[in-house]
């Protein structure tokens, strides 16, 4: 939505979304299939770069998707690469936190003292 103050005029633009799931399934799908492009332009052969498999799905490649589209879906990749790096952090973390009372559990009191002693000896 945007406002021009000089005119007092309002315009809506109205993008249709597509299901974002499906988009990354129709991606996944076409880089699953196609090994190589289907269409290369001949100015692809001047980039330095090598195109990686999901790449193909982009409509320069001969791909039915738009660049931007495919780089969603990389970028969904990425972000639940940290997704599900950060939960098993959490769960390692979780759980060493909670096993530590059960490690207290078999301490004997005088064990606590005695290395306090020899701790303040030293």
């Amino acid at each position: 939505v945007t406002h021009n103050a000089h005119r007092s005029v309002v315009d809506i633009n109205i993008q249709s979304h597509k299901n974002p799931y499906k988009m990354v399934c129709a991606v996944l799908r076409f880089a699953r299939k196609h090994s190589h492009p289907l269409r290369r332009s001949s100015l692809l052969y001047w980039s330095d770069e090598s195109a990686s498999r999901i790449d193909f799905a982009k409509e320069k490649y001969g791909g039915p998707f738009s660049s931007e589209e495919v780089e969603d879906v990389k970028t969904f990749f990425r972000m639940l690469l940290i997704i599900v790096a950060m939960g098993t952090f959490y769960l390692v973390a979780v759980s060493s936190v909670h096993s530590l009372p059960a490690l207290a559990i078999h301490l004997q009191p005088s064990d606590i003292l005695n290395c306090s002693n020899n701790a303040s000896d030293s």
